[in-house]
């Protein structure tokens, strides 16, 4: 009796709620409808052209603004290496550099001066950040150092240290959210004596590269400026001969080439690491090799940063 109920309820009943369910069609457009609805149909219309001519005039205004933007951040990324010092011709050394800016405008600078007397100053400044907020930080710094820089030749007293020590009270006054530290480092090569005289403030160890291919690290105690007031930095000379190199970077290059399988727990050999598989390379050959690999390494595969190097060669 059940399934009899239930078979004679499925052949009537369903059909019929089937059609009190099924959804109503939306009533198309009409040429013969009442001006009522052919005026709101072409009001909608309009509004909505209206809006999409409004749209399109906002994208062509943020278009000209990014464009703006673009011409803006090349502009200045040329006023900032036009700022940049020249490389002095040397005698007996040759100098060489890697300049890389991560996004046009740079955190880092450098400064590389005679001095007088066979003196050569070698200034590296690294803000923390990279982009304009850290342009504008190193762009003050690096005017610090020059300004204690030039004093280094009137005043006997003074060294590298002192000049790290000037950047650094030029950032504690400086009030940028953004940019709180900066590494750096300054050096004076004598042409006389073959020496070299530096302090450092955070910037990876300078590497030396002796005659006979040996790598080692120039180790010297320096913390980052901004984060400890009133710092020292240990001054270090080291003699240097005839056919060595030195290269001093800034730890945009340590990032660069991280992926290489340095040492972490030893920090003052990560870019030895590097340079001792190619020792028997000229340093010119291998600047070239580390500007093609920052043209070649996508952005997204190592924590990218600007990348500068400076290369002392003693010829002899």
């Amino acid at each position: 009796m059940v399934q009899s109920h239930t078979h004679s309820f499925s052949m009537t009943a369903v059909p019929l709620l089937e059609r009190q369910i099924a959804p109503a069609s939306p009533a198309p457009f009409r040429t013969n409808d009442t001006p009522a609805n052919t005026i709101a149909y072409l009001a909608l219309i309009d509004e909505l052209q209206n809006k999409m001519t409004a749209l399109l005039s906002e994208r062509d205004a943020l278009l000209g603004t990014v464009q703006t933007l673009e011409h803006s951040v090349k502009e200045a990324a040329r006023v900032q290496q036009d700022s940049m010092s020249v490389l002095p011709k040397v005698d007996g050394a040759k100098l060489g550099i890697l300049y890389q800016p991560l996004d046009g405008v740079s955190g880092d600078a450098f400064e590389v001066k005679e001095l007088g007397d066979g003196k050569v100053g070698i200034g590296l400044i690294d803000a923390s950040d990279h982009g304009v907020p850290a342009a504008l930080l190193t762009s003050s710094l690096l005017t610090a150092l020059r300004i204690a820089q030039d004093i280094l030749p009137t005043d006997d007293t003074k060294n590298s240290g002192d000049v790290l020590s000037a950047v650094q009270s030029q950032l504690a006054g400086m009030d940028m959210s953004e940019c709180e530290f900066a590494a750096g480092l300054h050096a004076v090569y004598d042409t006389n004596t073959l020496t070299l005289s530096f302090a450092r403030a955070g910037v990876p160890y300078p590497i030396r590269i002796a005659a006979d291919g040996t790598v080692s690290a120039l180790v010297s105690d320096g913390p980052i400026m901004g984060v400890i007031d009133d710092a020292g930095f240990e001054m270090k000379t080291v003699q240097l001969d005839s056919g060595e190199t030195v290269v001093f970077a800034t730890d945009g290059l340590e990032a660069l080439l991280a992926s290489d399988g340095v040492n972490e727990d030893a920090p003052e050999r990560a870019l030895a690491a590097w340079f001792e598989k190619r020792c028997d390379t000229p340093i010119d050959d291998l600047l070239s090799e580390l500007r093609q690999r920052l043209r070649e390494t996508a952005r997204n595969t190592w924590h990218a940063d600007d990348v500068t190097a400076i290369s002392l060669h003693i010829s002899g």
